[in-house]
């Protein structure tokens, strides 16, 4: 037995040390050395997530690094410095909105030209629906989960994302997750979000147990469209828009000065994705 031992031990310190050895001689290589000079021209440093009033969380960015060895071994089988064979590694910043389920989010990263619009479904929601077919828009669309079994169709047919608002107007775990599971049975897909238009901390404190992120638009739209648009448009945020004759009669125009300033409209995963574009 002792044997053995001393065989694994002796096997593992050998491999141990032929790994350390081809790291020190790799080190000393000239194309590594190259590789090591012109890193700098390709990392970019991650951005933390912004958060304010310890309840509110603005998403950062991932940052980027040279894959040292993968860069080395893929240039090594031509034997030549190839910036062209570089390989990146993505960085996760410290401080990510993919680790915080307790904080509302009402805008994206600021850095990006990008804009979310988000619709709670109603009897009119086919209206909204044929503008933004039109328009070659993906919204994000929540509905209570009552509204799931009278309208499965809908659910499964529309090419908007679908989130849990709530069930009966209520959040109550168990009817909440049903709901959940019932709309993923449909969809295919797993929820990302939940709804609230004040802070509610029954409402943070089930969606972060569910690992769902708590959305709390930038801009609520009850009326005035377009007027409320060109006072408030701004990278990043979202705005959720009621569904009413005097909107649905805008929405058409209101994407069109979106657009025309520049912004694209994204859902809500893009919005606040960190990943780099």
């Amino acid at each position: 037995m002792k044997k053995i031992l001393l065989l694994f031990f002796l096997t593992i310190f050998s491999m141990y040390y032929t790994n350390v050895w081809v790291n020190i001689l790799r080190e000393k290589d000239s194309l590594m050395q190259e590789i090591n000079a012109n890193s700098f021209k390709y990392e970019v440093k991650s951005i933390d997530a912004t958060i304010k009033d310890n309840d509110i969380i603005i998403p950062g960015k991932y940052g980027k690094k040279i894959n040292k060895k993968e860069s080395y071994l893929n240039m090594k089988k031509y034997g030549t410095y190839n910036e062209l064979l570089t390989v990146m590694t993505e960085v996760k910043p410290d401080i990510s909105v993919e680790d915080n389920y307790d904080k509302y989010i009402e805008k994206g990263n600021p850095l990006n030209k990008n804009i979310s619009l988000v619709f709670i479904v109603d009897d009119n929601i086919n209206q909204i629906i044929d503008i933004l077919n039109t328009k070659k828009i993906v919204a994000n669309i929540f509905i209570d989960g009552k509204y799931i079994k009278e309208n499965e169709n809908f659910i499964r047919t529309t090419n908007n994302q679908i989130e849990l608002l709530s069930f009966n107007n209520k959040y109550e775990e168990d009817s909440f997750k049903v709901s959940l599971s019932y709309l993923k049975s449909l969809t295919g897909k797993d929820s990302h979000f939940c709804y609230t238009e004040r802070k509610d901390e029954k409402i943070l404190n089930l969606c972060k147990k569910l690992k769902l992120h708590v959305i709390k638009p930038y801009l609520v739209i009850e009326n005035n469209l377009l007027s409320l648009l060109k006072k408030n448009i701004n990278n990043g945020i979202v705005i959720s828009i009621r569904i009413n004759s005097a909107n649905i009669d805008d929405l058409s125009l209101g994407i069109d000065y979106i657009r025309r300033k520049g912004y694209e409209i994204v859902t809500l995963d893009d919005l606040i994705n960190e990943n780099i574009d």
